[in-house]
């Protein structure tokens, strides 16, 4: 089982490059940066610094499902890719060893890692059951407790298994939020269990390159996932930018 990194990026040099010196050290089969046309340099930055990881240049900026799935042509089925976010800070030593004794348990197709807010505490939403309302303080408690199964996990630090991840055809690339809530039931759906390993961590800087888009998107995605995913959620027909922070009070996940 070869081991592989893949960071995406846009506009996220200042924190890309320390982490890419993170993975360097890691002892990794190949690491790659997915680039979704960024205007900071960033690319070329890389490739002076780091020659031997391998940056996929996007043409265009297709939003974080997009680009992530920009991984797909280099991917032989034999692989387990590590998706971490631009602006993550890696806590887990050894992670090779570390992902490989997660997927030494048969069927499982997704491992969640667990993510720390800049401040470094566990984030709220590490993980999550087919986007019900869940109980937001039980989940933010568990999250040291040990590995667990679970519908999804957070798409800022994770690994699949490469075979699974081109048998659902990679992300949907019309999210560009709440695409890592769709991929898990999928994977799921496919047979797979997606599970969360809080052995696997990372702290999350918190790095805002979305802006005024941020709750645009947020909405946007919500009602494309409760339409694609009937049953797990609130009426898609009365979802609206407005609802945000109405559904955000009442605790609902998405």
């Amino acid at each position: 089982m070869r081991i592989i990194a893949a960071v995406p990026n846009w506009n996220m040099g200042s924190s890309l490059i320390p982490l890419l010196a993170s993975l360097s050290a890691e002892s990794l089969d190949g690491i790659y940066v997915l680039d979704d046309a960024s205007e900071d340099g960033s690319p070329g930055q890389v490739e002076t610094t780091f020659p031997d990881v391998v940056v996929v240049r996007g043409d265009h900026n297709a939003g974080a499902a997009g680009n992530r799935n920009r991984i797909l042509p280099f991917l032989t089925g034999k692989e387990v890719i590590i998706f971490l976010d631009a602006d993550m800070e890696l806590k887990t030593h050894n992670l090779r060893k570390a992902v490989r004794g997660s997927f030494s348990i048969p069927y499982t197709g997704i491992v969640g890692g667990l993510i720390l807010n800049a401040d470094g505490d566990a984030m709220e939403w590490n993980y999550g059951f087919a986007m019900t309302k869940d109980n937001r303080d039980a989940a933010l408690a568990d999250a040291y407790s040990g590995r667990r199964q679970v519908d999804w996990v957070a798409e800022g630090l994770f690994a699949v298994r490469s075979d699974v991840f081109r048998k659902v055809d990679g992300y949907d690339t019309r999210f560009r939020y709440h695409e890592g809530q769709d991929l898990g039931l999928r994977v799921k759906q496919a047979g797979y269990d997606v599970v969360f390993d809080p052995r696997i961590c990372a702290r999350h800087l918190e790095i805002d390159v979305r802006g005024a888009a941020r709750s645009r998107e947020w909405s946007e995605g919500r009602r494309l996932f409760y339409a694609k995913h009937p049953g797990t959620g609130p009426d898609v027909k009365r979802l609206s930018v407005a609802d945000r922070s109405d559904d955000a009070a009442h605790g609902d996940d998405l």
